[in-house]
């Protein structure tokens, strides 16, 4: 392997990882307002 190919892949993964840790922080913070509603209701 290439370190070209090995810095692609890593770019790929560390990208992967961020999008899922955005969608984690998007989701409990769509799940809090929920909760939020309720309590209210």
């Amino acid at each position: 392997m290439n370190t070209i190919q090995v810095d692609r892949y890593k770019s790929i993964f560390t990208l992967k990882g961020l999008i899922g840790v955005v969608k984690i922080v998007i989701f409990s913070l769509l799940t809090d307002k929920k909760v939020e509603k309720k309590r209210e209701g």
